[in-house]
């Protein structure tokens, strides 16, 4: 089979040599593909708690991150976790609801959490360290929602 090559004045127009253009081509094909982003910053394994039999505590990249009363952002803050890092504690379990979108960041992951005034709701997990865009946390357990 013969090679297909542009001629040397279609590349010299491009701007680009011959050589460099088979450079190109070669990296293109053993470039991998786009890679899934990967959660450098899991959720701790569960520890038992008296109130709540195990919970999980998981780094955030913030403090001051919103507790929602439901898994949706229109379903209003009902508190706040104040501390960022691993301070903060979750309920071992995480849904997909509604999407929550901070800039470039976006995802429909929540976390079970008791906010800091004490009611118990919903953390969107684009406040969670690690890990990218539509990613559940890769160590905080997942329950049928």
């Amino acid at each position: 089979m013969k090679a297909i090559t542009p001629s040397g004045a279609l590349l010299r127009r491009a701007g680009t040599s011959p050589v460099t253009l088979g450079v190109l081509v070669a990296a293109s094909l053993v470039a991998p593909g786009p890679a899934l982003a990967v959660d450098d910053k899991p959720c701790a394994p569960p520890v038992p708690h008296p109130e709540y039999g195990k919970v999980q505590y998981c780094p955030l990249s913030r403090g001051n991150v919103p507790v929602y009363a439901g898994r949706k952002q229109e379903s209003g803050i009902i508190g706040y976790l104040r501390k960022g890092g691993s301070a903060n504690w979750f309920l071992g379990y995480q849904c997909r609801d509604g999407t929550i979108r901070l800039g470039r960041l976006a995802n429909d992951w929540w976390a079970a959490a008791k906010a800091d005034n004490g009611r118990l709701g919903w953390v969107p997990e684009i406040y969670f360290a690690g890990g990218g865009n539509f990613e559940p946390d890769a160590g905080l357990l997942r329950t049928a929602c």
